[in-house]
C-alpha cells in the first residue's frame, strides 16, 4: 500500500509539473505577441483548466517531429517572408514586426535543428 501511495504522489507531482510548464509556455508565447502579463496569466490558467477538465485521465503522446510543431500560420508566414517584407506581413497578419521577427527566428531555429545530423549518424541514402 505504501508503494502505491508514493506512486500516486509522484503522478500528482508530474501532473502539476505539466500544468505549470504549460501555463509558463503559454504566458511566454503570449508575451511575444505583446499580450499583457495579467491577460497572459488569465489565458494560460484558463487553458490549463480546460485541458485538465477535457483531457484529464487520458494518456496523450506528443510527436517530436519538428514539422508537426509548426502551425499552419507559422509555416505560411515563414514561406511568405523573403527578408524585406516584414511591414507587409505585419499588416497582412495583424502581428507586430517584433512578433514576426521572433516567430521567423523560432521557425528557422526549428528547421535548422531538425535538419542537422548527429556526429555519428549515417546520412540517409538518397
Amino acid at each position: 500500500m505504501a508503494l502505491n501511495d508514493t506512486s500516486d504522489g509522484r503522478m500528482a507531482e508530474r501532473r502539476h509539473e505539466l500544468y505549470a510548464d504549460l501555463m509558463d509556455l503559454v504566458q511566454r508565447q503570449l508575451a511575444e505577441y505583446d499580450v499583457g502579463a495579467n491577460e497572459a496569466t488569465l489565458i494560460a490558467t484558463d487553458l490549463a483548466d480546460r485541458l485538465a477538465s477535457h483531457w484529464g485521465g487520458q494518456n496523450i503522446t506528443f510527436p517530436k517531429e519538428y514539422r508537426r510543431k509548426l502551425s499552419r500560420l507559422e509555416a505560411e508566414i515563414y514561406q511568405a517572408h523573403y527578408g524585406h517584407n516584414l511591414a507587409e506581413l505585419a499588416q497582412r497578419y495583424d502581428i507586430s514586426e517584433r512578433g514576426l521577427r521572433k516567430m521567423i527566428a523560432r521557425v528557422t531555429k526549428r528547421i535548422r535543428s531538425g535538419n542537422q545530423c548527429g556526429l555519428f549518424d549515417r546520412p540517409d541514402p538518397a
